[in-house]
């Protein structure tokens, strides 16, 4: 039997290869849709920081002024602590050339 190729037999088998691979069309250009992807995900991230920023209250402080002041040493935190008072300050160094 020869089958031609505009015979329904082949229509038909062309018509479901196509149908089964239609999901996975994109991947033929998947650098192309990474970067588009990856893009709206930045857009996105951005027009969320901008909208925080835009419901902060503005007064002047800046987000280093916002911090909690650090923990004061109260004479129960010094008799428990681990460190050294007598030691010296750390003072980092740069790295030996070689």
């Amino acid at each position: 039997m020869v089958v031609r190729p505009e015979s329904p037999v082949n229509v038909a088998s062309a018509q479901e290869d196509s149908d089964l691979f239609r999901d996975y069309m994109w991947m033929n250009d998947s650098e192309k849709f990474d970067e588009e992807y990856l893009e709206e995900l930045f857009h996105q991230d951005l027009n969320r920081v901008v909208e925080e920023l835009e419901r902060e209250p503005t007064n002047g402080t800046s987000t280093e002024q916002a911090r909690p002041s650090p923990v004061e040493a109260t004479p129960e935190i010094l008799t428990k602590s681990n460190l050294n008072p007598d030691a010296q300050e750390f003072v980092p160094s740069s790295p030996p050339s070689r």
